[in-house]
């Protein structure tokens, strides 16, 4: 093995792989980036011109554990023509034995530690040594300088993501479901921007916005009200006081961040366009678009939540006609009218979930160890440019990863049910890897999403307040706040009143189950449906399809 040093392997950010490869004449190049801590390779680009088949793990952590250390102690680039050659007291194999050269080239973060390596192979001997070639290293040197960019905006962007993700956790343990509800409002803020057609780069701050802009939680050991059009007036002083604090706060991450822009738009989120809002007073266009958006998103989180001191849920319908009530006074018409359009034709833009700061939602995994029950993880799952990543809240549990028989994600998106199927790759000792989602499509039958509120009566005679989020000609979804809950349900009949009073009576039984948070979810398959309950039944999905139709056409009324 012959050790070279390549020295200022620092350029500006231009070149691609291609040119390395057309320079040097060598078969395959592959950047990878390296995580220390969690002994982690990951390949972000490759070029494989003959096609060469590696072995599965010749690129793991465990099989280029010498490579890695060397890298890491010497900082310097070097060659391997042997299969297994030894450098400094380190043996170090090829990745590939059929290869006759192999080349490693490092590359370091501003803390001058690895934080990857560039590997060029050839299948035949080089006829010189290109390293030595100045034609060669200009093209290596700017790539070099390309892979520590991208690797240091991934890491700045994680770290900003982990770090709004840590805050809103301990927020939460002072406001049980917060989480939930500042998901739930960058939801529905993000559907509204896309309606008014803001960038990817607006939406960026709105997203982080959403998550930061009730942070002021963290300094309270008391639940207090979500945003509503009418408070008193110690509710209002509270609600003000958490506003400055999460000011305060975001302001301190942004800092750290170089995030400008957000704490203006979290700061101004309380205002109103008539000027009866605070902390200013501000009205009209005073007020950031981004902070309107923000006011209505959370207006219809706390519409769609279970209130405990008004004990029901709004319908969408319910929701229109509030939004349209307080367009001009609280809401700008133009974002309320972004916010109908996001409610009545609802986008299932499933990958939309996993982009940015991500989604929370349950991790199921089932093992072949019979000696443990199915481990149910509540975390967050996010997508980067190469993989899923789910972080749990808290300690992440035991898990051999040659034990997962099956592992499934569930999220409630908008108080829907959604369910995936996955392949676990790595589990990192802080988070779980998995590179594709299965979305599980399980409505199969005519349905629509309807938030009602409705009964569950059981087998024991026990009755449940249930919210129905959607009803099919098959079977419904509800759910249930799991604190309520006190027995295994399998079966009953659920009572529905509809919009006209006309009641419903669905016998049926449970086929799926699944706890996401505070709630826990519950398919409902009818059984021995009779004729004039199921003619009650599509005559009132109907008549709501209608209404929602009719509230479309008069929307336009707000221009």
């Amino acid at each position: 093995m012959r050790q070279v040093k390549l020295n200022n392997l620092r350029s500006p950010l231009y070149e691609r792989i291609e040119a390395v490869l057309r320079c040097t004449g060598f078969d395959i190049i592959k950047v990878l980036w390296v995580d220390i801590v969690n002994q982690y390779v990951r390949e972000t680009e490759s070029v494989n011109r003959i096609n060469y088949e590696y072995a599965a793990d010749a690129f793991e952590y465990y099989s280029l554990e010498g490579i890695i250390h060397l890298l890491k102690t010497a900082k310097e680039a070097f060659v391997l023509e042997e299969s297994e050659a030894e450098y400094k007291g380190v043996t170090c194999k090829k990745a590939g034995n059929e290869l006759a050269q192999e080349i490693y080239i490092p590359f370091f973060n501003y803390q001058e530690e690895l934080a990857g390596f560039i590997y060029l192979a050839k299948k035949e001997q080089p006829a010189e040594d290109i390293l030595s070639r100045q034609d060669c290293l200009d093209a290596i040197l700017p790539l070099i300088s390309a892979a520590e960019m991208n690797k240091t905006r991934y890491m700045a962007n994680k770290r900003l993501y982990d770090s709004v993700l840590f805050i809103c956790e301990l927020a939460n343990i002072n406001q049980p479901f917060l989480v939930g509800n500042l998901f739930t409002t960058a939801y529905w803020a993000t559907g509204i921007a896309k309606n008014l057609k803001l960038s990817d780069k607006e939406i960026s701050k709105l997203q982080l916005a959403s998550m930061m802009h009730d942070l002021g939680n963290i300094y309270f050991n008391e639940s207090l009200p979500f945003i509503k059009p009418e408070l008193s007036a110690e509710e209002a002083e509270k609600v003000k006081t958490r506003l400055n604090y999460s000011y305060e706060l975001s302001v301190k991450v942004c800092q750290i961040f170089e995030l400008p822009d957000i704490p203006s738009i979290i700061l101004n989120c309380q205002e109103k366009v008539d000027g009866k809002g605070y902390p200013r007073g501000a009205k009209g266009e005073e007020i950031p678009l981004l902070s309107k958006i923000i006011s209505l998103a959370k207006y219809i989180t706390y519409l769609l939540s279970y209130n405990s001191a008004s004990k029901k849920v709004s319908t969408y319908s319910d929701i229109i006609r509030s939004l349209k009530r307080n367009a001009k006074t609280w809401f700008d018409p133009k974002v309320v009218k972004a916010a109908i359009a996001s409610l009545l034709y609802e986008k299932e833009e499933y990958s939309s979930y996993f982009s940015g700061i991500g989604s929370y939602g349950t991790l199921s995994l089932a093992t072949t160890d019979k000696s443990n029950n199915d481990v149910n993880i509540w975390g967050n799952v996010r997508q980067s440019k190469f993989e899923y990543e789910f972080t749990p809240v808290g300690t992440i549990p035991k898990v051999d990863i040659y034990q997962i028989r099956k592992a499934s994600l569930y999220l409630n998106i908008n108080e829907k049910f959604i369910r995936y199927n996955l392949n676990i790759v790595k589990v990192l000792p802080s988070s779980f890897l998995f590179t594709n989602l299965e979305r599980v499509n399980e409505e199969g039958t005519f349905s629509i999403k309807w938030s009602i509120e409705a009964q569950l009566i059981t087998k024991t005679k026990k009755l449940y307040n249930i919210f129905i989020n959607l009803i099919g000609g098959e079977y419904l979804d509800f759910y249930i706040y799991s604190t309520e809950l006190a027995e295994p349900i399998g079966d009953g009949i659920v009572r529905i009143v509809f919009d006209k009073g006309d009641e419903i009576l669905l016998p049926g039984i449970i086929i799926l189950r699944q706890e996401i948070n505070e709630k826990c979810f519950f398919r409902f398959k009818y059984t021995n449906l009779s004729e004039a309950n199921e003619s009650h039944l599509f005559a009132g999905m109907f008549r709501k399809q209608a209404e929602l139709r009719r509230m479309a056409l008069e929307s336009g009324e707000l221009d």
